[in-house]
């Protein structure tokens, strides 16, 4: 079986044990989740199979714009989150790019879905979206999976600047003449103006669930419990029924405050509240993830680089007319959504990691970088000096990869949390 396969195989499964194994301490939202999961990889699959035009790029609130061109779209970063369930396939992918000359130093959740395309486990793609404001590996990468298979690429140009009209009007026009590129030169691709409007309108319903989560998370003890909390969003429109995703968030929601209403499930105490900062968690160890449950320490917040535009915390909202004074066109809107990204200057994301952690009134923050991630590395020693300056409050770092447990001590890192949280639980005190 190819890994879409395994997957559709592997979520059926986790549907089953949800069904006859009911556990009160997990949400019950998650077997609507893993119905989702389910069946975006049964629509990759059937994409695959039937010969429809695949995209393959950089999330960031384009789904919406691919999906209306009638793409299928490939989640590859969330997708190798996933090869952590499939050891024999994360070492043949190992190999393969070790083989073929590819540098281990490179952010390995950007280098594996090249290794999974190339061996004939996703998909080949039909087209490249690329844009220089996300992820510059996963960008990179996307331009050699384009390359290896040679087919069309497409660029989209983001100012790194604050938005404004200037750059919103320069991003949308590149929307404008993307559709007609697309048109033109994928075969099965044809833009429907009303589905993107239906899926921007999807979208922003998301967040809005995702702003009431946010708010919920605000309470002490936090309802999330930590395992929870590094689940990552991704918009309805990725998925093939936006509206079951928009039931899976508004279950969540209505769980969380239930649980918050009336106790259930949470900790007896919330020692420490932590925000936490990454493109990601060190998927391999999760034995962290229970060292921080049994030190009631709660996770309000993971910070990564769409989370405050995600939650709808300090950004305008879908239809907004007070932030230019006027109605945005359809790939205005499109180019609103997009262009606060967190690979621009380094002041913008460690702006908005400061106002989410003073939001959220943590006591701590915890940063996992992990290895080969340019713009994190870049800007790791700024925001430490930022958080302890203007937070007050300590800071802890590792690094590691993603996926590839290579070079991860975990006994060392736990031996340093439990020393970190325990001080911060002391200085809090």
């Amino acid at each position: 079986m190819n890994f879409l396969e395994q997957e559709i195989a592997k979520n059926e499964r986790r549907i089953k044990h949800i069904v006859e194994n009911p556990d009160p301490t997990k949400l019950e939202s998650n077997k609507l989740f893993f119905e989702c999961q389910r069946e975006l990889r049964t629509s990759q699959l059937r994409a695959w199979r039937e010969g429809r035009p695949i995209a393959y790029y950089v999330g960031g609130f384009l789904e919406g714009l691919l999906r209306a061109l009638g793409c299928e779209i490939i989640d590859k970063e969330l997708i190798v989150n996933r090869l952590v369930a499939y050891p024999q396939l994360l070492t043949a992918t190992k190999q393969f790019l070790e083989a073929e000359g590819y540098s281990e130093f490179i952010c390995d959740r950007s280098l594996y879905p090249i290794g999974l395309a190339l061996q004939g486990e996703l998909p080949p793609p039909s087209l490249i979206l690329y844009s220089n404001g996300t992820c510059l590996p996963a960008g990179m990468a996307n331009l050699t999976i384009g390359q290896f298979f040679d087919v069309p690429i497409y660029t989209i140009d983001v100012p790194f600047e604050t938005p404004n009209e200037e750059t919103i009007s320069y991003v949308a026009k590149q929307f404008a003449e993307f559709v007609r590129w697309a048109e033109k030169e994928v075969p099965g691709v044809r833009f429907d103006e009303k589905k993107l409007v239906e899926l921007h309108q999807a979208d922003c319903k998301y967040m809005e669930y995702l702003h009431d989560i946010y708010e919920i998370k605000k309470r002490i003890p936090c309802p999330l419990l930590a395992r929870d909390a590094f689940r990552e969003e991704s918009l309805p429109s990725y998925y093939p029924d936006p509206k079951k995703v928009l039931g899976w968030a508004k279950e969540v929601r209505d769980e969380l405050y239930e649980r918050a209403e009336k106790g259930i499930g949470l900790p007896a105490v919330e020692k420490l509240r932590v925000a936490w900062v990454s493109s990601g968690v060190p998927i391999y160890d999760p034995a962290l993830f229970d060292l921080l449950e049994e030190r009631n320490v709660t996770i309000p917040v993971m910070i990564h680089g769409q989370t405050s535009r995600l939650y709808r915390v300090n950004c305008p909202e879908y239809g907004d007319l007070t932030q230019y004074g006027r109605k945005l066109t359809l790939f205005e809107e499109a180019a609103r959504l997009y262009h606060f990204t967190w690979s621009g200057q380094a002041n913008h994301w460690i702006e908005d990691i400061l106002s989410l952690a003073r939001d959220q009134k943590v006591d701590a923050m915890i940063c996992f970088w992990p290895r080969g991630c340019i713009p994190i590395l870049g800007a790791a020693k700024l925001l430490r000096e930022r958080v302890e300056r203007d937070l007050g409050i300590p800071v802890f770092e590792f690094e590691g990869g993603l996926i590839d447990p290579s070079g991860y001590d975990k006994a060392r890192v736990h031996e340093r949390l439990v020393e970190f949280i325990d001080m911060s639980i002391l200085e809090k005190s």
